[in-house]
């Protein structure tokens, strides 16, 4: 079964529907570009819970990032040890 808004994980960019464009996120709801709102059933774990833009989230991310963005743990351990 397929649906026109919905682009399917391995989807070919070239054959892929247009996706919809999402302006922003409040909560259980995408906000269009033209303004319109649909709830969003089908996002990550992390907003099935807590919802997008949650600000105690988003403000722990800020203070993150202002000390640490982003690490890849990949062969971390391998490379630590064979120094």
């Amino acid at each position: 079964m397929s649906h026109p808004n919905i682009w399917y994980p391995f989807a070919q960019a070239k054959t892929a529907l247009t996706p919809i464009k999402i302006k922003s996120a409040q909560g259980i709801w995408l906000e269009l570009e033209d303004g319109s709102k649909i709830m969003d059933c089908i996002s990550s774990w992390w907003v099935n819970l807590h919802g997008h833009a949650h600000p105690k989230i988003a403000e722990a991310i800020y203070k993150q990032a202002q000390q640490l963005e982003h690490v890849i743990l990949q062969d971390l351990l391998t490379i630590r040890q064979s120094n």
